[in-house]
């Protein structure tokens, strides 16, 4: 893990400390541990009666039952979980685009929602999808503490979540940080994702030339995760016919989305790291200033 790295999440780390990573309202329901869990604890919620047994609570003894049965009863209550947060981040090669901060946004991001997330009482595990997803290592501690993480260290990422998904906890909120710039199927990522998911966030972080082209002319691509290299030339026309592939391939990961609830929103690098607010993600009420 090389020191730009570890400098990127540092700097995400101090940016998420305004903020609380949370749920929007009508996305709630199925969110474990946002209230209250199954078992018995010290929470508001009544959950059920059973008999006073020596040791037990007397706050909690149920004195209008005593008045009518004559017997000692107590009031249990249900227990409070922490709510739990899976967030993805995607290593392949295209994140780390030469001349643009997308490998730091992407990584501060990262940065930022664990740290909102710890702020919030969420419990939080880190993904870095490589080969396949992997636990960040020391992924427990804050972000600027987190070790393993190396950018274009990964192949597609879309092969590699649908070949190795990573063992995410059920009903917890998962996060996805990529480019999106995958061949998979994004109705098959994001069923994938939404699986016995409460709410699933989807960040496409794209760098401002891909989104608009500021060059023209005889032009050598090369694709960053297969080393392809092909001599093409440029104009207006061509810049158009690319922006219109992108933004089908946005709404193909849009309409993935609705089909299952997720959400979509998209961040420009440059725009991020300028003041590193997330606004597209405050906007969709998934982060709160603290």
């Amino acid at each position: 893990m090389g020191e730009a790295e570890r400098s990127f999440l540092r700097e995400g780390e101090l940016a998420g400390a305004p903020y609380r990573l949370g749920v929007p309202h009508q996305l709630q329901r199925g969110l474990a541990g946002t209230r209250v869990g199954r078992g018995v604890g010290s929470s508001l919620e009544f959950l059920d009666h059973r008999e006073y047994q020596p040791g037990d609570d007397i706050r909690h003894i149920n004195w209008q039952a005593l008045a009518r049965s004559d017997r000692l009863s107590i009031k249990l209550f249900r227990e409070e979980i922490s709510p739990h947060a899976d967030v993805l981040f995607d290593t392949s090669a295209s994140m780390d685009l030469p001349g643009t901060p997308k490998g730091r946004a992407a990584l501060g991001l990262t940065a930022l929602l664990a740290k909102a997330a710890d702020n919030a009482g969420f419990t939080c595990t880190p993904w870095r999808i490589a080969a396949g997803c992997e636990r960040v290592r020391d992924g427990h501690l804050p972000p600027s503490a987190w070790e393993g993480i190396d950018l274009a260290a990964g192949e597609d990422g879309g092969e590699a979540l649908a070949r190795l998904p990573p063992a995410w906890r059920p009903h917890g909120l998962r996060v996805l940080i990529s480019d999106l710039l995958w061949a998979t199927d994004p109705a098959a990522m994001l069923r994938l994702l939404a699986h016995q998911a409460a709410a699933v966030l989807v960040v496409q972080v794209l760098a401002q030339s891909e989104l608009q082209p500021d060059f023209q002319g005889n032009i050598r691509l090369i694709d960053r995760e297969t080393g392809r290299e092909e001599e093409v030339f440029l104009d207006q026309a061509a810049i158009a016919r690319y922006q219109a592939h992108l933004a089908r391939h946005q709404d193909h990961w849009l309409l993935a989305c609705r089909r299952v609830g997720a959400t979509l929103v998209t961040i420009v690098a440059e725009r991020l790291v300028a003041d590193w607010k997330p606004t597209p993600i405050v906007e969709q009420q998934f982060l709160t200033t603290a």
